[in-house]
C-alpha cells in the first residue's frame, strides 16, 4: 500500500481486487481512530457475480462510505453492470450497518470525488487498476507520500474497542 498525505487528510492506494484485500486493508485503518474512512472500489469484470457480491460485502463491513467505479478493462461485462452489482449487494443483500454506496464509474473522477468530499483527518482508500491515474491526481493536489504509515499519526483505537483484551 501507498500513503499520501493531501488535502484535510490521507489516501491510502492499494491493489486489492478481491474480498480478502479489502478485509486486511479495512482491518489496517479500523486500527486508527480517525473520523471516516471511505473505499473507492472496483471488482474486475471477469469475476462471478457471487465473488463481486461477497466483495461489496467485504467493503461495507470495513469501510463507513463507499464510492464504486470500474476497471477501464471491463473484461466482458457491460459499462456499469459491476458497479451496480455493488450497490445492489450493499443496498439489499447486505445484513450489516447501512453504508452509503455511491456510483462513479469513471476511476479518475471517482477519486477526485472522494478526496473532495473528504472530511478532516478521513482516509480514502483507494483500489486502483492504474497507478499512473492516482499519481496524476496526486500531482495535481499537491499529495505528499508518506513513507511509513505511522506518519498518519492517528491515535490506535483502544484495544476493547477492537475486540482485544
Amino acid at each position: 500500500a501507498n500513503f499520501y498525505r493531501v488535502g484535510q487528510g490521507f489516501l491510502m492506494v492499494d491493489y486489492g481486487h478481491n474480498p480478502e484485500a479489502m478485509r486486511a486493508v479495512a482491518a489496517m485503518t479500523a486500527r486508527w481512530a480517525q473520523l471516516r474512512v471511505t473505499g473507492v472500489i472496483a471488482v474486475p469484470g471477469d469475476r462471478s457475480d457471487e465473488l463481486v457480491r461477497e466483495c461489496a460485502r467485504a467493503a461495507a463491513e470495513g469501510f463507513d462510505r463507499l464510492i464504486v467505479r470500474e476497471d477501464i478493462d471491463l473484461r466482458g461485462r457491460r459499462a456499469g453492470e459491476v458497479a451496480a452489482l455493488i450497490c445492489e449487494e450493499i443496498k439489499s443483500g447486505y445484513a450489516g450497518p447501512a453504508v452509503a454506496c455511491e456510483i462513479t464509474l469513471d476511476p479518475k473522477l471517482a477519486l477526485e470525488k472522494a478526496l473532495d468530499e473528504m472530511e478532516p483527518g478521513e482516509i480514502v482508500v483507494y483500489f486502483y487498476e492504474d497507478l499512473e491515474t492516482v499519481e496524476a491526481v496526486m500531482a495535481a493536489r499537491g499529495g505528499v507520500p508518506l513513507d511509513d504509515p505511522a506518519e498518519i499519526g492517528f491515535p490506535e483505537k483502544p484495544k476493547s474497542l477492537l475486540g482485544v483484551g
